[in-house]
């Protein structure tokens, strides 16, 4: 137990050190020996997340945007602990974005089209996540977990833009302008993952899971006025916290491994 401890934490902590091909060449090994040799499930996903932006200074007669980014491709390893209870780590990136949701038809295109968001993305988030799992059922699994996850926001190239689409009626855009942090973080994750084995080899999955942010990696400040009157300027932050959403599959080298050669 101890041994498989130190495995995962070393493992864990390799690829928070190491860069994308280290990774890759790492996995590869880790696949062909670790996996056929000890028994643990390697999994891979396709995911889509929504991600909140908070208001630290709020824009008059708006709320925050929760909304869908860009999909993401993650990929985990799960090492059994027990009959139950199980370590995974995984990895997966995606785009760091902070938006300005604006009630309907108060930011209109020349073409009277409704403007519902805007938003800026300067920053690339990677996220390295530890959960522990525990399985109920044999074919049909629920599986709940509790976890944690190091996330590094790390800076693109990317500027924001003068959002020159904000042009009423109602809001007008003056200025925007935005500080992208590069920095890391330790945040709190908890999921439910729902899966259905074929021979208890292979297994379909679906997986929900909700992360809580405390640092902001990106704020976009706005300059504007509402109705013809200048306001402050309102602050936009993105912080990691949303819900992630992947569905993907496993295959149990343990399992396998017993049917093959035993």
């Amino acid at each position: 137990m101890v041994g498989w401890i130190f495995l995962i934490l070393g493992f864990y902590l390799f690829l928070c050190l190491f860069d994308c091909m280290e990774k890759i060449i790492f996995g590869i090994f880790f696949i062909l020996y670790w996996g056929s040799l000890f028994g643990q499930k390697i999994s891979f996903y396709d995911g889509r997340n929504a991600i909140l932006t908070d208001q630290k200074v709020r824009m008059i007669g708006t709320k925050e945007d929760f909304s869908f980014e860009k999909g993401f491709w993650e990929a985990e390893i799960e090492i059994p602990l027990g009959k139950q209870i199980s370590v995974a780590c995984s990895y997966f990136e995606y785009e760091g974005n902070t938006k300005v949701a604006f009630p309907k038809g108060s930011v209109l295109l020349v073409n009277g089209l409704n403007v519902g968001k805007v938003g800026f993305s300067g920053i690339d988030i990677r996220r390295y996540n530890l959960i522990s799992r525990y399985t109920f059922g044999r074919k049909f699994l629920f599986e709940p977990g509790l976890g944690f996850s190091y996330q590094k926001s790390i800076a693109n190239e990317f500027e924001v833009g003068s959002l020159n689409v904000v042009n009423g009626p109602d809001y007008v855009a003056t200025g925007t302008r935005s500080t992208t942090y590069t920095r890391s973080q330790i945040i709190p994750v908890a999921e439910i993952r729902l899966s259905y084995g074929f021979f208890n080899v292979l297994y379909l999955n679906f997986r929900v899971a909700g992360a809580l942010g405390f640092k902001s990696h990106q704020d976009l400040y706005m300059d504007y006025t509402y109705k013809g009157v200048s306001q402050p300027t309102a602050v936009f932050q993105a912080r990691g916290t949303g819900i992630f959403y992947t569905a993907g599959l496993s295959l149990d080298f343990g399992n396998l491994y017993r049917i093959l050669f035993k």
